[in-house]
């Protein structure tokens, strides 16, 4: 499996991660703009912009992130233009963290529909359920691994990225397949030695790195 990790990118102009300008006539390998919203329960908003390749699976690591929010909890939200995740997903929480996320961006001819959370357990002593409501009012559950052992950079949040649906061609996108929900296959063992060998020294390189308010 081909796993690429990107770093924020800097954008003049913020309204990238709210218009609807880009929402649409996106093809196989253009450019997109992802971004992540950490909201806290006292209303604090942090936020990263990231510019992703469409149908590239996809990490997005947020280094420091979990000794800036450690002590709130938190909710980690995530739009790809206007079109936003009906809820935030639990970040961080008295005692952990979730630091393992995955994010499908749903598009039909090439216009993104949906962006929605695929969390899912792996390890069933850490798995946890939180009740959460969307924006829409809905209550909705959601299964996620809740780590307590934080240190070196452990519980900084890795995210992944996958695409569904089919572009301004009609392509179907494949990184679907390989989407967090389809790794159940797998033992909990495989998983967690797999992602965080795969930022290990991502994580040491980049250690200096910090979340930025909004």
């Amino acid at each position: 499996m081909l796993l690429f990790i990107l770093f924020p990118i800097v954008l003049s102009q913020t309204q990238v991660c709210q218009t609807s300008d880009f929402n649409s006539g996106y093809k196989k390998g253009d450019r997109i703009v992802l971004c992540l919203f950490f909201q806290t329960a006292d209303n604090q908003q942090y936020r990263q912009v990231y510019q992703l390749k469409v149908d590239q699976y996809t990490a997005l690591l947020v280094s420091g992130t979990y000794q800036t929010l450690s002590s709130k909890q938190s909710n980690l939200w995530a739009n790809s233009g206007s079109i936003s995740t009906l809820y935030g997903t639990p970040y961080t929480q008295s005692g952990g963290a979730y630091p393992i996320q995955s994010i499908v961006v749903q598009m039909i001819q090439g216009s993104v529909i949906d962006v929605f959370w695929d969390n899912v357990c792996f390890d069933g002593s850490q798995c946890k359920e939180n009740t959460i409501t969307t924006t829409t009012g809905q209550s909705v559950s959601e299964n996620n691994d809740f780590v307590t052992s934080c240190s070196g950079g452990v519980c900084d949040p890795k995210v992944y990225v996958s695409f569904l649906g089919t572009d301004a061609n009609g392509q179907y996108y494949t990184s679907n397949g390989i989407r967090m929900s389809k790794f159940r296959q797998y033992s909990a063992a495989q998983i967690f030695t797999n992602t965080q060998n795969a930022f290990n020294s991502v994580i040491d390189e980049y250690s200096n790195y910090t979340v930025s308010t909004k």
